[in-house]
C-alpha cells in the first residue's frame, strides 16, 4: 500500500490497506475500503495503528484528488478517529510511560490527518480537542494517577509508603543497570522482586476503592468554556500550536472573546529553520541570524493571529520544536541599523506581553486547580562543588561541576523576601532534598543541570559533592524525580537548560521541568539554556521581591526580566542570552505564603490573647 501511495495510485493503495486490515482482524473480510472494522471485535494490536494511519493518509489524498468530496472527507475522519480510539485502548494496556510515549509518537500522523479534516470542514473546536488529545497525555495520566492514589489511600503513612517503594524500585533498577558483579547483581534482582510484590500488594489495596480506577483512567474533558472561565485570567489571550508535517495549526482566543479561532500557518523550511536555530543564535550571540529569525517567528506565529495588536497577557502552548523558542525574545519591530548594538532598546515581545507557557491546556487546567499544597515555607538549595582538579581521576568522571560563585547569594535573595531555610554548600545534598522537599511550599534550586537528548531519562540536576562524590549521592535523574511526591506551589529551577529535553511527538519535551510537574509541582520557573549564575542571581532577586509585593507569578517574572534589561551595567549584559532563557509554566496565581512562619504568628497571637485576658482579669479584681 505504501508503494502505491508514493506513486500516487491512491485507490490501489487503499485496496492494499484494506487487505492489511483483513489479515490482522480474523473476523473482518470486507474488501471495500469504505468499510472499517468494529473495534469491539478487534484484538488490540500495535500494527493496526500503522494501517489506520496510512489508510487515513490515503483517504486524505483521495479527498484532494476528488475535488474535496464530502463523502471521502467523512470516511477519512472516521478512519483517523478509529485509529485514535485504538491508541486510547492500547494505552490503557501499557504500564510503562516510555511504552505509552512510543505509542503516541508512532500515531502522531493520525492526529494530524484528523485535525486537517476538521479544519477543512471548519470544525475548529473539534480540531482543537484533537490537538489537546495529542498533547502530553502521559503527563496528564501521571497527574491523575497521583490524584487517584491520594484519594484511595487511607492515610498519609500508606501514601508515603507507596512513594517510597516506587522510589526504591527505581533506585534498584538503576543499580542493576550499572552493576557488573554477578553476586551483587543477583542480590539486587532478588530485592527488586520483593519490592515489586510489595508494590503490587499496595496497588491491589488501592484498587478496592471504587473511584481509584475511574480517576486513574479519566480522559481529558476540557471544554472551550472551561478554558475561558477556569484557565485564562482576565484580559489574557490564548494560543495553542499543533505542528504538522506541512502546516502549523494555531488555535486561539482573543482576550475576553467567546469564540475559538483557528489559523493554518505554512510550515515552511525557513520557519522551521528559524524555530530550530534561534535558541543557538541567542546563546552564541549570532545577532544577525537572531534578529532575522526573531522577526520571522514573530510575524508568522503571532502577528498573523493577533492582527489588531499583541495582547498584554498570553497563555501559550507550544508544540514540537516551538518548545525551544524563547518567545520573550521575539522582536515586534525591525531594528534600525544604528540601534543594532543597543540591546536595551530592542523591541522584545517581553516588553509588551506577559507570557505563560504550558504543555497543554488540559495540563494547565490541572495545575490551575486549587488543589491542596504544602503549608510549609521555602527550601532554597545552593549546592557547593569540589574543584574537579582536586578530585581523583575516577571521581572527576562522575562529578565535573565547577563551583557556582553566586548561588549562595541567590538563595539569600529568596530568603530576604520569604521565610524559610537556605541549604547551602555541603548540606545541599540529594539525600536532604529527598527527605524534606515534600513538605516545602516553595522550592528553589540554584545548581548545575544536564540534558541527555539521546537518553532523556538520564538527564539530571546536581546536588553537592563536597562530602560524597559518588553518582548516586550527587546526581538526581529525571526517572528519580518521577518517583518522588511534591506538594509545592512553585519550584524554581535556576539551573542550566532545565526546560530543554528530548522531543517526543505527542508528548512534548521530556525535560526536568516536566519531571517536577509529574512529581506534583503546581508551577515551574525554568530555563531554556545555560544562564550565568551572576545574571540568574540578579533576576531571581527581582523576581522574589515582586512575589513578596503580591504580584502574580507570570507578572513577577516578566517585570524581573524587564528590570534586569533596564538595569544591566552595559549593552552586552542586556543581550537576551543573559535573561530570555527563563519561562514560567503552570499556575501563575500570586503566592499566599506568609513572609513569617505560621507557628510564630500563632504563638504571638496566643501570647497577646493571654496578655489581654490577664490584664482585664486584674482590673476586675481591683474593682472587687
Amino acid at each position: 500500500g505504501n508503494v502505491y501511495l508514493k506513486i500516487a495510485q491512491t485507490k490501489k493503495a487503499l485496496s492494499y490497506y484494506q487487505k492489511a486490515l483483513i489479515c490482522l482482524i480474523p473476523d473482518f473480510n470486507h474488501t471495500n475500503y469504505q468499510i472499517n472494522p468494529d473495534l469491539n471485535q478487534v484484538d488490540l494490536k500495535k500494527k493496526l495503528i500503522e494501517v489506520f494511519s496510512q489508510k487515513s493518509l490515503a483517504l486524505q489524498k483521495l479527498y484532494l484528488e476528488e475535488n474535496k468530496s464530502k463523502e471521502t472527507a467523512d470516511l477519512c475522519m472516521a478512519t483517523a478517529e478509529l485509529g485514535i480510539e485504538l491508541i486510547d485502548r492500547l494505552r490503557k494496556e501499557f504500564g510503562a510511560d516510555t511504552d505509552k510515549q512510543f505509542l503516541l509518537a508512532q500515531s502522531y500522523q493520525l492526529f494530524e490527518v484528523a485535525i486537517e479534516m476538521a479544519f477543512e470542514s471548519k470544525q475548529f473546536e473539534k480540531a482543537f480537542q484533537l490537538s489537546e488529545q495529542s498533547k502530553a497525555i502521559v503527563l496528564y495520566q501521571a497527574i491523575k494517577n497521583k490524584q487517584a492514589e491520594r484519594l484511595a489511600s487511607t492515610d498519609e503513612t500508606s501514601l508515603e509508603r507507596l512513594y517510597q517503594i516506587r522510589y526504591d524500585l527505581q533506585t534498584c533498577s538503576a543499580k542493576i543497570r550499572d552493576e557488573r558483579d554477578t553476586k551483587k547483581l543477583n542480590e539486587l534482582r532478588d530485592r527488586k522482586f520483593k519490592l515489586n510484590r510489595k508494590y503490587e500488594n499496595l496497588i491491589d489495596e488501592l484498587e478496592k476503592n471504587s473511584d481509584f480506577k475511574k480517576i486513574k483512567e479519566e480522559l481529558p474533558s476540557l471544554s472551550i468554556a472551561d478554558i475561558q472561565t477556569q484557565v485564562l485570567k482576565s484580559n489574557q489571550a490564548f494560543v495553542e500550536y499543533f505542528v504538522g508535517k506541512n502546516d502549523v495549526y494555531a488555535f486561539y482566543f482573543l482576550p475576553n472573546a467567546t469564540d475559538l479561532q483557528c489559523k493554518k500557518i505554512p510550515w515552511t523550511d525557513s520557519l522551521q529553520k528559524a524555530a530550530k536555530e534561534i535558541n543557538s543564535n541567542i546563546y552564541q550571540k549570532e545577532n544577525t541570524a537572531y534578529i532575522k529569525n526573531a522577526r520571522l517567528l514573530y510575524k508568522e506565529l503571532l502577528a498573523t493571529i493577533f492582527t489588531e495588536g499583541i495582547p498584554k497577557r498570553l497563555l501559550l502552548i507550544p508544540d514540537d520544536v516551538l518548545g525551544f523558542v524563547p518567545f520573550n525574545a521575539l522582536l515586534t519591530k525591525d531594528i534600525p541599523s544604528k540601534q543594532l548594538k543597543n540591546f536595551k532598546a530592542y523591541p522584545y515581545l517581553a516588553k509588551n506581553t506577559i507570557i505563560t507557557q504550558g504543555f497543554s491546556a488540559t495540563i494547565q487546567w490541572e495545575m490551575q486547580k486549587k488543589a491542596k499544597v504544602s503549608d510549609g515555607q521555602v527550601l532554597a538549595y545552593a549546592p557547593g562543588f569540589l574543584d574537579p582538579k582536586t578530585l581523583q581521576e575516577a571521581a572527576v568522571l562522575r562529578s565535573q561541576f565547577m563551583n557556582l560563585s553566586h548561588n549562595t547569594e541567590e538563595v539569600g535573595y529568596v530568603l530576604k523576601n520569604f521565610k524559610g531555610k537556605a541549604i547551602c554548600d555541603e548540606k545541599a545534598t540529594k539525600k536532604h532534598f529527598i527527605h524534606h522537599a515534600h513538605n516545602a511550599k516553595i522550592i528553589h534550586i540554584a545548581s548545575h543541570a544536564k540534558v541527555n537528548r539521546l537518553h532523556p531519562d538520564l538527564s539530571y540536576i546536581a546536588f553537592s559533592n563536597l562530602e560524597d562524590t559518588t553518582t548516586a549521592a550527587v546526581i538526581m535523574y529525571i526517572e528519580e524525580i518521577y518517583n518522588i511526591s511534591l506538594n509545592a506551589a512553585m519550584i524554581v529551577l535556576s539551573a542550566c537548560e532545565t526546560s530543554i529535553g528530548d522531543l517526543i511527538p505527542g508528548e512534548g519535551m521530556i525535560s526536568l521541568a516536566r519531571a517536577f510537574i509529574y512529581a506534583g509541582a503546581k508551577s515551574i520557573v525554568t530555563s531554556l539554556w545555560k544562564v550565568t549564575d551572576r545574571s540568574s542571581c540578579q533576576i531571581m532577586g527581582y523576581f522574589y521581591t515582586n512575589l513578596k509585593n503580591k504580584q502574580d507569578k507570570d507578572v513577577a517574572l516578566n517585570k524581573a526580566l524587564i528590570r534586569y534589561i533596564n538595569k544591566a551595567p552595559d549593552q552586552n549584559r542586556a543581550h537576551p542570552k543573559y535573561w530570555a532563557a527563563f519561562i514560567i509554566i503552570g499556575n501563575t496565581d500570586m503566592l499566599t505564603i506568609s513572609s513569617f512562619p505560621l507557628a510564630l504568628i500563632v504563638i504571638t497571637l496566643l501570647f497577646f490573647g493571654v496578655f489581654i485576658f490577664l490584664k482585664r482579669r486584674k482590673r476586675k479584681l481591683r474593682h472587687v
